[in-house]
């Protein structure tokens, strides 16, 4: 591969642990993470991720994961080789002993790379996202539509991911929208619920043609009202205590196969993905922001005591993963050497 290719290369890895805010910047040695477990791929490799970011583990010696936990971890840099050094495991990981580092390095960045080139796409971080939407979807990687919904988005400064997420999900139901009523239907879906422009909300009518057209995404921003005391007048009067939004992922059978739920509530940041299989609700991912490292585990436990049901997996996600309609955590595989 050329100088060229192996700079872009370099560039969407440096802006993938910039840009999900992996300790605010780039690891560097003593810098402390939070790891997922994703999958046991066999033979001591196992998926997972750091902020978002796709990575490998290969696990040292008789050493082994559980697909699903999250542990502590701090990063140490030897001679260009990023170790990540595990710290005050869960019960599960330290019973196994787990006393060796383990080496960790991105999933495979020039395929993916090869793959955006091959679509006509600049390898970039929207590109990136773009390709995970749709293929959350399940949609044909169409060149032609992915280019502009693309050029769509990036007129949209600051919010290019977001904007990728709406205009996938109208294109899939065959819809339009004004640019008004995108920036306003992104801001709700963030929870952030302006003042309607003339006594009217243009998102409202997007959001409508939406969620009457079948498709793969239906959306219900929300308000947390709590009702004041009644006024001489009669009138009510009431206090807003939280907004968010509710985004529902259903399969080709429309049986619901994830529901991420935002929630700004207490100027904390609450973050829900709920993974279906067979219409049956079997992992939650959450994230809280702010909240500390050693609050995490407790806060785990919390919600899956929470539920009678013993067999629902309860995991810390970074909020990149699992915000807005959580298709940064869509892997690309390769099949005979090809994404």
């Amino acid at each position: 591969m050329n100088t060229s290719a192996n700079s872009q290369i370099n560039g969407i890895q440096s802006n993938l642990l910039t840009n999900n805010n992996v300790a605010g910047k780039l690891l560097k040695s003593g810098d402390q993470v939070l790891v997922r477990v994703t999958g046991d791929l066999g033979n001591g490799k196992y998926s997972g991720s750091i902020a978002g970011v796709k990575i490998l583990l290969n696990a040292k010696g008789n050493a082994k994961l559980m697909p699903g936990s999250t542990f502590v971890a701090t990063a140490n840099i030897n001679k260009g080789q990023l170790q990540i050094i595990p710290k005050n495991l869960p019960v599960q990981l330290a019973q196994l002993g787990m006393e060796s580092p383990v080496t960790m390095e991105l999933a495979n960045q020039e395929a993916v790379l090869a793959f955006l080139q091959n679509l006509g796409l600049p390898p970039d971080e929207i590109s990136l996202h773009l390709l995970q939407q749709f293929k959350q979807m399940e949609m044909k990687m169409n060149p032609s539509l992915l280019s502009k919904i693309r050029n769509l988005a990036v007129k949209i400064k600051g919010k290019e991911k977001s904007a990728v997420e709406l205009l996938a999900l109208l294109a899939e139901k065959n819809l339009t929208g004004s640019e008004d009523e995108l920036l306003e239907l992104m801001a709700e879906l963030d929870g952030d619920f302006g003042e309607p422009q003339n006594g009217k909300n243009s998102s409202f009518s997007l959001m409508n043609r939406i969620n009457s057209e079948k498709g793969k995404w239906y959306l219900l921003p929300f308000e947390i009202i709590q009702a004041g005391k009644i006024k001489e007048t009669g009138s009510t009067k009431s206090g807003v205590l939280g907004t968010g939004s509710i985004r529902v992922l259903m399969d080709n059978e429309q049986k619901p196969k994830l529901v991420n739920i935002l929630c700004n509530y207490s100027e904390k940041k609450y973050l829900f993905s709920l993974v279906y299989e067979s219409s049956r609700l079997k992992e939650i991912k959450m994230n809280i922001t702010p909240c500390e490292i050693n609050e995490i585990e407790e806060k785990t436990e919390r919600l899956k005591n929470m539920f009678l049901r013993t067999d629902i997996s309860v995991v810390w996600c970074d909020s990149s993963e699992i915000e807005g309609s959580g298709c940064a955590s869509e892997d690309f595989f390769m099949v005979d050497g090809e994404v």
